[in-house]
């Protein structure tokens, strides 16, 4: 039987940091599922409801919506 991926959702604005994390982070390993990124924190919050992850990488200063607000 497959084990259950736990699933990551990352929110930053600047599109740079979310490709590092996502080329660095080793999501099979970690036997992590990734399912999406937002660049502001109203798309963020829109992305949480929606997918519902287990866990999320907010940066703190975003538009719209602070990773700390969020």
């Amino acid at each position: 039987m497959a084990e259950k991926k736990i699933t990551l959702a990352i929110l930053d604005d600047e599109v740079h940091i979310i490709r590092l994390l996502e080329a660095l982070i080793p999501w099979d390993e970690l036997c992590l599922e990734y399912i999406g990124n937002a660049h502001n924190g109203i798309d963020g919050r829109s992305l949480i409801i929606e997918k519902k992850p287990d866990i999320v990488i907010t940066d703190i200063k975003m538009l719209g919506l602070d990773g700390l607000s969020l």
